[in-house]
């Protein structure tokens, strides 16, 4: 209520299977239709840190270096910026 948000699903999952899932509110802020299990949502924000985790376990792995720089992977990569010539991924923020 205090931030204005109808709803939202919960989920506990594990790599192959859904452990635990359930709605909670509405799908919008008329109360049309209760939020459950099957309700589709965006994700907004949330990717970023998906993202981020999938980086760093490819830096555990040994496929890239926090240190390497974005142009390594991607040669045509360009950021317009009078403070570095080219980002290391310490940089993306």
């Amino acid at each position: 209520k205090k931030h204005n948000i109808p709803g939202l699903t919960i989920s506990l999952v594990t790599a192959d299977k859904i452990i635990w899932i359930k709605g909670f509110g509405y799908t919008d802020q008329n109360k049309s239709q209760e939020v459950n299990e099957n309700t589709l949502v965006g994700l907004q924000s949330t990717t970023k840190t998906f993202t981020a985790i999938a980086f760093l376990r490819a830096v555990q792995l040994g496929y890239v270096k926090l240190d390497d720089t974005i142009s390594q992977y991607y040669p045509n990569f360009f950021v317009k910026s009078r403070f570095a010539e080219d980002y290391s991924s310490k940089r993306l923020d």
